[in-house]
């Protein structure tokens, strides 16, 4: 069993906080466009790497409910990217992240939608 004093465990964090750091996985979400009778989302594979407190990610997938038109009837699917930058911080129980990401899809016509999504994730444990 180690016992660490309050010093070291603040030193520990402090340390981690200057670390980079790389991750790679999914996200997903679902939202609803405007007017859009139909609740829209998307999936995408994610990297981020981070230094100290600050994060950037990127990443690739599907959007689907994409609007087409003015017509709430018309959704489509499309090709996207996800691009966004923020701070993390926290304890050693509880972590944060807030953000601003950029998602930009593109549908079989050409017809490009950009969206932008404040995200605030909490991991705990």
């Amino acid at each position: 069993l180690h016992v660490r004093s309050r010093r070291q465990r603040q030193m520990c964090i402090r340390d981690r906080r200057k670390a980079a750091h790389f991750s790679l996985g999914s996200e997903g979400n679902l939202l609803q466009y405007l007017e859009a009778k139909r609740v829209g989302g998307s999936v995408h594979g994610v990297i981020t790497v981070g230094t100290g407190r600050v994060f950037a990610r990127g990443g690739v997938g599907v959007a689907m409910g994409i609007p087409g038109s003015h017509d709430d009837r018309d959704t489509r699917s499309a090709i996207s990217g996800l691009l966004g930058v923020g701070l993390e911080g926290g304890t050693d129980d509880v972590r944060g992240r807030i953000g601003l990401d950029y998602q930009l899809a593109l549908d079989k016509s050409g017809r490009v939608n950009n969206t932008m999504f404040l995200s605030l994730r909490l991991r705990f444990g």
